[in-house]
């Protein structure tokens, strides 16, 4: 006979289903420390660069270089204090993804996921009867499966800051191109860089943070799903929310649902700052 178990969601579970709240807390604040650094640099650069921006008295008030002089500044700062995405992968392709020792932002991730395959192994384990448990976190991150998936991550999160990049440097040419139109001087148009920065730089890195600690998270649940599933336990996935009134309309439709692991494996997260999570059900 075939005996069911599926977790008992607990008020504490609801709260923060992947346990790993504080994990994204730490990640958006080393973000805003980073970023308010990139910030301060540019106020300076502005200030000491006056002539780099609009004078109303040439005829051709800023030309293609000086323009290109605030993006690589920008750029640099970038790089200095956040991360530099083209050399992130390089140095993945050249060391495979084995976390390098002070990139932060590879510390968060291997961080998020080593939690998910922890929480996969005891969540499967208290519904396993005595003598059919399953060991799965000892050297979890060097088995290819594993490894394979946070090379999927990395490759992802770098490619999307790649992207911020790119979207803060066109708008950043935006807007002084609209500065001088408008007849704008230095501290205006300086103002509308530093938003430019802010708004798309800050405010997508924040958004990245809190989305890639739960699909590392969750990317570590399924493939630690599978692992047990090799050693004989047959799992599929529940899809849990929060629970509480942050909940979106979308996500509050799949509450409750069960899936094969290959359809839950591209679910979650569900949109971006999505907090839910699979949990399995085991057949024994």
């Amino acid at each position: 006979m075939c005996n069911r178990h599926t977790l008992s969601v607990n008020a504490e579970f609801r709260r923060d289903p992947t346990r790993s709240k504080t994990l994204r807390q730490r990640f958006v604040t080393q973000f805003n420390k980073r970023w308010r650094a990139v910030l301060k640099e540019l106020d300076s650069f502005m200030v000491q660069a006056p002539a780099l921006m609009a004078n109303r008295d040439y005829d051709f008030p800023v030309g293609p270089l000086d323009t290109a002089t605030v993006l690589d500044f920008v750029n640099e700062a970038v790089r200095a204090n956040v991360m530099d995405p083209q050399e992130a992968m390089r140095v993945v392709r050249e060391r495979g993804v084995q976390p390098q020792p002070g990139n932060w932002v590879e510390e968060y991730l291997y961080a998020a996921y080593e939690k998910g395959v922890r929480r996969a192994q005891n969540e499967v384990n208290r519904k396993l009867p005595e003598g059919r448990k399953v060991a799965l976190m000892e050297g979890a991150i060097k088995r290819k499966n594993h490894q394979q998936k946070m090379e999927q991550i990395l490759g992802r999160v770098y490619t999307d800051l790649q992207g911020i990049n790119e979207a803060m440097e066109a708008g950043i040419r935006r807007e002084i191109a609209l500065g001088l139109e408008q007849g704008q001087g230095t501290a205006a148009i300086a103002k509308r860089i530093r938003d430019r920065v802010e708004k798309i730089g800050r405010t997508r890195s924040r958004v990245l943070a809190r989305t890639e600690v739960i699909r590392s998270h969750h990317t570590a649940n399924v493939a630690t799903y599978r692992e047990a599933g090799v050693r004989g336990v047959t799992v599929q996935a529940e899809f849990a929310t929060a629970g509480d009134q942050r909940v979106c309309e979308d996500c509050a439709g799949l509450e409750g649902a069960e899936y094969t692991l290959a359809e839950v494996e591209n679910l979650i997260p569900v949109h971006p700052n999505c907090r839910c999570v699979a949990i399995p059900v085991v057949d024994v």
